[in-house]
C-alpha cells in the first residue's frame, strides 16, 4: 500500500478517515484550540477504528490544524475482519513515504487497548484525566 505525500494519490487507493463525533473547544485566548473525534477508517487493505486529540491554531482568521495526533484502537484487513485478524499494533514505518518524525506515544491496539487522554476535564469531578499508566488495560480475547 501506498501513502499520499510525494507519491499522491493512485487508481484504485482509498485512504479515507472519516471523524465523527468531535468535541471541540477553543481556547480563551480565540486563537487556539483542542478537539477530539472518533473516526472511521477505510484503506486500500482494511479498515480500522482511531481516536483524534488534534491542537487547532487560528492565523489571519484562518482556523488551522497546529497537531494532528491519532491513536488507533483497531485495524484490520476487509476479508478477515476484526474477530480474526486484527492487526496489535500500529506501524506508520511500513508505509510508504515513512513517516518524518517518529511516534510521540507507543501504544498496543487491539485486542489489548489504550485510551488517547482527554484534552478537556472530567464533565463530573472537574479534574483533569490522569497519565495512562503502563499497568493499566489488558488483552482482550480473539474469539
Amino acid at each position: 500500500m501506498k501513502g499520499l505525500g510525494p507519491i499522491g494519490p493512485q487508481k484504485g487507493q482509498i485512504i479515507n478517515h472519516q471523524q465523527f463525533q468531535g468535541i471541540v473547544d477553543v481556547d480563551p485566548d480565540g486563537k487556539t484550540g483542542k478537539g477530539r473525534w472518533t473516526a472511521f477508517v477505510m484503506g486500500v487493505g482494511g479498515w480500522g477504528d482511531c481516536t483524534y486529540e488534534n491542537q487547532y491554531i487560528k492565523e489571519g482568521g484562518i482556523w488551522k490544524i497546529k497537531k494532528l495526533h491519532a491513536s488507533f484502537n483497531m485495524y484490520t484487513s476487509y476479508k478477515e475482519g476484526w474477530e480474526f485478524a486484527a492487526t496489535p499494533n500500529t506501524r506508520p514505518d511500513s508505509f510508504a513515504p515513512p513517516p518524518d518524525l517518529p511516534p510521540t506515544v507507543i501504544y498496543l491496539t487491539y485486542p489489548s487497548f489504550f485510551v488517547e487522554p482527554y484534552h478537556y476535564p472530567n464533565p463530573v469531578t472537574g479534574r483533569p484525566m490522569p497519565p495512562p499508566s503502563p499497568v493499566a488495560g489488558g488483552v482482550a480475547p480473539m474469539q
